[in-house]
Formats: C-alpha cells, sequence, structure tokens
C-alpha cells in the first residue's frame, strides 16, 4: 500500500476507538465506552485544530487479544480511504493486548499516514520519539506477562507436586473448602456406585444408559453469573469420572502422579479393575462386534434358502482358515442347503473390488461431493456459533484477569489465564477449520480421491471397511456358483464414504 501524506490544510480528523471486554451494561447511559470518548474528547478540546469525528467506533464486549472486531475493521477501512488522519484511545490496551497484533496496527497507521494517540500514556506516534517508547513499553510489557505466567506456572507445578489443589472446580465426590479437597459423603458413595455399575455393565454405553434410568445427573455448580453441570451422564462424563486419579487420592501434573492430601473415594483393587476393563474395551473394542474381521457379516445371503452365510473358521496347527457358510448347514447340517461354504479370504477380495468400481461410478461420486459439501456448510454453521460462544467467553476471561490483577490473587489469575489461553487456542483452531471447510469440494478430487483406492481403503480399520461395504451394498447373494449384488442408492454409499 502506497503511503498518504496527512492534510495539511484543515483541522486535524481524529476517529476515536474505544473498547469494552464484556457486555454488562451496555444498554445503559453511562458506560466505560463512553467514559473514555469523554476522555478522549477533553484531550482532542485541548489540542490546536484538532477536531473529533462524530462517527462512533466502539467495540463493547470484544477482547483485546485478536483484531477481529467490528468497530476496528470500520475504522481501519475509513482510516484507509483517507477519512481520518488520526486515531485517539483512552489507553494503548484498548486498541490491543498483543503486541504483535498493534505493530501491525501501527504499521497500518504509518502506511496510511494517519497518527495514534492514547490520551493518558502521553504517546503521539506523529514523533519519533513516542514511536520508539511505544515500542519499548509495549516490549516490558509481553516480558511482564511471559515472566508472570513462568513464575505461577512453576508455583502452580510445586503445589502440584505437593498433592495440594491449585484450582478449578472440585470433580463429583469432593467438595472445595477453605482451597482444599473435603469429601462429601452423599456424592461419594454415588461414585463408588457409579465404579461399581460400570464393572457390572462392562462398556461405557451400558452404565452410561443405566445411570440415566436411575435419573443421576453430573455434578452441579451454581456460579455468580452460570451454573455448570447437574446434566445427563454421557460417555465422554462418565469416562472422565472412571479416569479421574483423584478419586484414588492422586494428583497429577506433567503426566507424572503424586500423593495427594485429599482423601480417597474409590479403593485400589476396584480403581485398578476399572482401568484394565477401560484399556481392554478401548484395544478390543471392534473385536468384540467383530471378532475375526469378518467384512460380509449382515451383508452376504444364500441365494438358494435365503439364509444369511454366516462366517466362521478351522483351525489346522497354528494357523485358521476362515470361511463363510449357509446358517441352515450350521444349524441343521450339510443336506439342509445345497450351497457348501465358500472361502471368506476370496469372496471378500472379490466384493471388495465390486464396491471399488462401484464407488468410482459417476453417479456415486457426484453424490459423495454433494454430501460432503452439506457436511461442510453444517459444519461452518456449527463452528460459527463456536466462535461466536468463545469470543463472548474471552471477553468474560479477560475481565475477570483484569479484576484479579485489581485484587492480587495470583492463584485465580493463573487459572484464568491457562483458561484464557485455552479459549484462543480454540479460536485459532476454530477460525483455520472454517476457512478450509470454506474452499469448497470440487467433485474432480472427490473423484481423484476415491480413484486412489488403496490407501483410502488401507487406512480405514475393520469395523469402518465392513460398515463402508453395508452401506453400499443392500443385499449380497451366493448361490453356489455366482455372486449377485444388490447396491444401495448412490446417497446412501456416499455417506459413508465422505464421512
Amino acid at each position: 500500500m502506497r503511503k498518504r501524506k496527512p492534510t495539511k490544510s484543515g483541522p486535524t480528523r481524529c476517529a476515536i476507538y474505544t473498547r469494552k471486554s464484556t457486555t454488562e451494561h451496555l444498554d445503559s447511559e453511562i458506560t466505560t465506552l463512553v467514559v473514555q470518548r469523554q476522555k478522549a474528547e477533553a484531550f482532542i478540546a485541548s489540542q490546536d485544530n484538532w477536531v473529533a469525528l462524530p462517527d462512533h467506533y466502539d467495540d463493547g464486549g470484544f477482547t483485546g487479544a485478536n483484531t477481529d472486531r467490528p468497530a476496528l475493521q470500520r475504522l481501519l477501512a475509513d482510516m484507509e480511504a483517507g477519512k481520518l488522519d488520526t486515531v485517539i484511545v483512552y489507553k494503548i490496551d484498548r486498541l490491543s493486548r498483543s503486541i504483535l497484533d498493534f505493530l501491525h496496527l501501527l504499521e497500518r497507521l504509518e502506511e496510511c499516514g494517519v497518527g495514534f494517540v492514547s490520551t493518558t500514556e502521553s504517546f503521539n506516534t506523529k514523533h519519533s520519539t513516542g514511536r520508539l517508547m511505544m515500542h519499548i513499553l509495549l516490549s516490558f510489557a509481553q516480558y511482564e506477562r511471559e515472566l508472570i505466567s513462568e513464575r505461577t506456572s512453576a508455583a502452580m507445578g510445586a503445589t502440584r507436586r505437593a498433592g495440594k489443589h491449585t484450582g478449578g472446580l472440585p470433580v463429583l465426590g469432593y467438595d472445595l473448602v477453605d482451597k482444599r479437597l473435603v469429601v462429601n459423603e452423599e456424592e461419594a458413595e454415588r461414585v463408588r456406585s457409579i465404579y461399581t455399575i460400570y464393572l457390572e455393565e462392562r462398556t461405557i454405553r451400558r452404565a452410561v444408559a443405566e445411570l440415566n434410568r436411575r435419573g443421576w445427573k453430573t455434578k452441579r455448580h451454581v456460579g455468580a453469573t452460570r451454573v455448570w453441570g447437574g446434566r445427563p451422564w454421557n460417555t465422554t462424563t462418565l469416562h472422565k469420572v472412571l479416569r479421574n486419579q483423584t478419586y484414588v487420592g492422586q494428583v497429577t501434573y506433567e503426566g507424572k502422579t503424586y500423593t495427594g492430601e485429599h482423601e480417597a473415594i474409590v479403593d485400589t483393587p476396584t480403581w485398578g479393575e476399572v482401568q484394565t476393563l477401560l484399556k481392554e474395551n478401548s484395544n478390543g473394542a471392534s473385536k468384540v462386534r467383530n471378532k475375526y474381521d469378518a467384512l460380509l457379516r449382515d451383508v452376504l445371503f444364500c441365494g438358494q434358502c435365503g439364509e444369511p452365510m454366516v462366517h466362521t473358521y478351522t483351525m489346522k496347527g497354528t494357523r485358521r482358515f476362515r470361511y463363510y457358510t449357509c446358517r441352515s448347514v450350521r444349524a441343521n447340517g450339510p443336506t439342509a442347503c445345497p450351497v457348501g461354504a465358500v472361502p471368506a479370504k476370496e469372496m471378500e477380495k472379490y466384493v471388495t473390488e465390486l464396491v471399488r468400481e462401484r464407488a468410482q461410478e459417476p453417479d456415486v461420486v457426484e453424490a459423495t461431493a454433494r454430501h460432503a459439501e452439506e457436511e461442510a456448510r453444517k459444519r461452518v454453521k456449527a463452528l460459527r456459533v463456536e466462535r461466536t460462544g468463545l469470543r463472548r467467553e474471552g471477553g468474560r476471561i479477560t475481565s475477570t484477569i483484569d479484576r484479579l490483577l485489581e485484587q492480587d490473587e495470583p492463584r485465580r489469575l493463573a487459572d484464568a489465564r491457562e483458561e484464557a489461553k485455552a479459549a484462543e487456542r480454540r479460536l485459532t483452531e476454530v477460525d483455520a477449520e472454517i476457512e478450509t471447510l470454506q474452499a469448497g469440494v470440487d467433485p474432480q478430487d472427490v473423484g481423484a480421491a476415491i480413484a486412489e483406492w488403496r490407501p483410502l481403503w488401507s487406512n480405514l480399520s475393520h469395523e469402518e471397511r465392513a460398515r463402508l461395504v453395508a452401506s453400499m451394498i443392500e443385499r449380497a447373494e451366493y448361490d453356489g456358483e455366482r455372486l449377485k449384488v444388490m447396491w444401495r442408492e448412490a446417497e446412501a454409499a456416499a455417506g459413508e464414504i465422505a464421512s
């Protein structure tokens, strides 16, 4: 962008930018936005031949951790259109809390020949001294924040290694009393019952169903402005309870385990038994559902009697030979149906080749592209909702940090900063995913991806392969000599391929 020289004749046109992190009291007549503007107007009035532009550039409820703010973007657009000469703020952090973002904004101001003034910090980028001092101030501020973060992290690590609770909401079974975890006997009994239920039901899903059947809820916390928990169980919330080492009197930090100062709720043998079962279910889930990787289960039928072809095997020494046989023969002997056994490996290889050819047919490719495009739109919509929530949460956290800085509460401040970092990381991930999804889906790319069948197929688990085959084949009938395949509609197949 070519530099634009500031206007020499006429008054200096000043745009006042204001920002506050929270949305509280925005509908009242007097807000911090109003106060910021009043102070800026007073400063402008004290200058010779300066005038405040009537346009308001107010961002209420937006964090200064990024530049994705509507009023700021409008101000930058007006600046590049040559509508102003100087930007006035109450304090530097009203424009940005990130040194990188601030320096980038400063460069854009300089490219347009626009000055920057902070009314309370005596900085004016129209002068070289002001620009130098601003860089120095922000550099020290960034250093100080990182230093505080390192000290806080070190203190938190020492606290965790000592077995102490370092903040956050207490889990089910415990209450927080004087910053220490104290057993809540009623909830503790429920935790022990949850562990017992999981060992009885043997799977997370069945245990969740039983907990919800009993009407049990997750732990409920009531804050000043919001309520957490108190909801029905799901696989994620139950898994967290079953994996949480707090219940055996331990704390974890950076992958290591330390003895906690709190009392255990679950005994060590029960804990060990639950962890063993969780590991078995995690490693062998697909094997339990499809023990010998039968690709054609629920798809292959006998072409003579209509019964399903069931998967079985025989052993010759240490080698296993898999095959499919008619269920009538399996149940009633070889005379029940003329269709004999067929080797599973050869039949599955033949069907896989048919599926590969079908997946590359134009109607399936087009349907797959449509399905992928629709899924991308749904995902973008959900991500935008999440992004809005993250921005609001970022504003709330920033307001909390500002308050805790004044109250000198280092432990709560550390928690809030970690929460802010997590929210900002997630916001970056969401923005990147939205940008990728909005690029769209090209049917030619989908066709090319499907054409590379070998890597596509090899990256699927046995369960996923069986599901893909079942999504494309309605029914396959083997009469002892020939295989007849009835395909599903292209849309049904496309949904599985696209996912």
